[in-house]
C-alpha cells in the first residue's frame, strides 16, 4: 500500500512539472526535453509493473519456498531501470524546457508579482466564475474525494452500508476547498484584503465542518485490511494515532479553540501574513495552516469520528460561543484600526491609494466579523442534534437493559429509597418520646 502511495506521489509530480515545461503534446515527441520525459515516463511505468509482479507473483513464491533466481532477476533489472531513470533525471535538469522557466518582466505588476494577470474588477458573478487552477490543491482535493469514494464503494461491494449523507457532505467540502483555492477568493485573494480574508474563512469555516462530517476516519477503519499477523498496516497507524496522547492533547476543545482562534492573531500581526504574499511556501503554509486548524476545531465539536473522548456537549458548545466572540473582537479590530497590513505588498501591486486599502481592510474585518455566523449557526444545530441523540441512545440502552433483567436498576433504587424511609422512621421512632415520660 505505501509502495502505491509513493508510487503515485510521485507520477503526479512528473506530470505537474510535465505542464508547466511543456508547450503541447506534440513537444513529448518533437523536442528534445520531450523525449527525456516520455523515456522517462517508459520507465516508470515498467518499475509499477515490475513492483506489482513482486507482490502479486514473486513475493507469494518466495513464501512458499519458491526458486529465489526470478526474484533476483526481476531485482536486478529493476536496479538497472533505476539507475537509467536516475540518468535521465540528470539529463533533465541540464534540458532546456519547451517553455522557458525564466520570470519575464512585464507592464504588469500583479503578473509579475502573483504569475497570472490582474483578474477583472470584482463582481458576484465573477467570485463565481474566475478561475486560475492552483494545481496543488487540485490534486489534493482530488486524491481525497477520490480515496473516499474508493473506500465507499469498498463497503458497498462486500455487503455493508455507509450513509449517503457522509458521502454528500466530503464531496461538498472537497470542492469548496477547490473554489476557494481555485475560484474566486484565490484569484482574487492576493490582490485584495477583503477577498484574501473570505478566502481565509473559506479554508476555516466553509471546507473544514464539511470535511469533518464525511467521518473520514471511521470510513479509513471500516474499509483498510485488518493485519493479524502482527505488524501494523495504515489501518493499525491510524488507529495508534487516533488513540495517543497526542491526539488526546490537540482535541482538547481549550486547545484546538485557541489554536483555531489565536492563529488569526499570529498570522495578520506578525510578518506571517506578508510572508504568505509575497513568498509561494508562505502561501502554502498558511493553506494548510488554517485549513487543518479549521479541521480540528469542527472535529472537536461535531466529528463522528473514532478518538480520545469529546466533551459533553455543553462544553462543546461553550467553546463555540468563546471562538465567536474572539471573532467578532478581531473583526472589530480590524474594522477600527488605522495601520494598514502589508502595506507594502499592495503598493507593490500599484495599489497606491491608502484611504481605498484602509476602506477594503475594514470590510475584511466586517468578513471576519460577519461571515462565520451562518456556518457557526449550523454547527450549533448540529451539535444539539448530536445531543438529543446521545440522549436517545442512552434511554433505549437503558429501556433494552430493563427489558432484559425486569428493570433490576428501578427496583434496587426503589428498595434502597424505602430502605432509607424505613430507617428514618426507625430513628423517629427510637428518639420520640414515650407515654411514660
Amino acid at each position: 500500500m505505501l509502495a502505491g502511495w509513493a508510487f503515485a506521489a510521485v507520477a503526479l509530480s512528473g506530470v505537474v512539472n510535465a505542464l508547466l515545461r511543456l508547450s503541447s503534446p506534440a513537444d513529448l515527441l518533437f523536442t528534445g526535453y520531450g523525449l527525456l520525459v516520455s523515456a522517462k515516463t517508459l520507465i516508470l511505468l515498467a518499475l509499477g509493473v515490475a513492483g506489482a509482479w513482486h507482490r502479486r507473483r514473486t513475493l507469494p513464491r518466495l513464501a512458499e519456498g519458491g526458486d529465489r533466481r526470478a526474484f533476483v532477476r526481476l531485482a536486478l533489472g529493476e536496479v538497472v531501470l533505476f539507475a537509467v531513470a536516475m540518468g535521465l533525471s540528470v539529463a533533465l535538469s541540464r534540458s532546456a524546457p519547451p517553455v522557458s522557466q525564466d520570470p519575464v518582466e512585464s507592464g504588469d505588476p500583479f503578473r509579475n508579482l502573483v504569475g497570472y494577470p490582474e483578474p477583472p474588477p470584482l463582481t458576484i458573478v465573477r467570485m463565481l466564475t474566475e478561475w486560475h487552477p492552483d494545481v496543488a490543491y487540485l490534486l489534493l482535493a482530488g486524491v481525497l474525494l477520490g480515496t473516499y469514494l474508493v473506500g465507499v464503494h469498498k463497503l458497498r461491494r462486500r455487503g455493508d452500508g455507509w450513509p449517503v449523507g457522509r458521502t454528500v457532505f466530503w464531496v461538498l467540502g472537497c470542492l469548496a476547498l477547490v473554489w476557494v483555492t481555485s475560484g474566486g477568493p484565490g484569484v482574487y485573494g492576493p490582490g485584495s484584503f477583503s477577498t484574501h480574508m473570505l478566502q481565509h474563512m473559506g479554508l476555516m469555516m466553509l471546507a473544514p465542518p464539511l470535511l469533518v462530517l464525511g467521518a473520514p476516519v471511521l470510513l479509513a477503519l471500516r474499509a483498510l485490511p485488518v493485519r493479524h499477523d502482527g505488524s501494523r498496516g495504515i489501518r493499525e497507524w491510524l488507529l495508534v494515532f487516533v488513540h495517543s496522547r497526542v491526539a488526546a492533547i490537540v482535541s482538547n476543545p481549550v486547545v484546538a479553540g485557541v489554536i483555531f482562534a489565536g492563529s488569526l492573531v499570529a498570522f495578520y500581526y506578525t510578518d506571517w501574513f506578508p510572508f504568505s504574499l509575497m513568498e509561494h511556501q508562505g502561501h502554502v503554509l498558511m493553506v494548510l495552516h488554517f485549513l487543518l486548524s479549521g479541521y480540528l476545531f469542527y472535529w472537536v465539536l461535531i466529528g463522528e469520528d473514532p478518538g480520545p473522548r469529546r466533551p459533553s456537549p455543553p462544553l462543546r458548545l461553550l467553546v463555540l460561543l468563546a471562538t465567536l466572540t474572539f471573532h467578532a473582537f478581531f473583526g472589530l479590530a480590524l474594522m477600527t484600526q488605522e495601520p494598514i497590513l502589508a502595506l507594502d505588498w499592495w503598493h507593490a501591486l500599484g495599489h497606491t491609494n491608502d484611504q481605498a486599502l484602509l476602506d477594503d481592510q475594514h470590510a475584511g474585518g466586517g468578513i471576519a466579523w460577519g461571515i462565520g455566523e451562518v456556518p457557526n449557526v449550523l454547527v450549533v444545530l448540529m451539535v444539539v442534534r448530536q445531543w438529543v441523540a446521545s440522549d436517545t441512545r442512552t434511554a433505549r440502552r437503558s429501556d433494552r437493559a430493563a427489558d432484559r433483567d425486569g428493570d433490576a436498576e428501578l427496583n434496587a433504587y426503589n428498595e434502597r429509597l424505602a430502605a432509607l424511609a424505613a430507617r428514618d422512621q426507625d430513628a423517629r421512632r427510637a428518639t420520640a418520646p414515650s407515654a411514660d415520660d
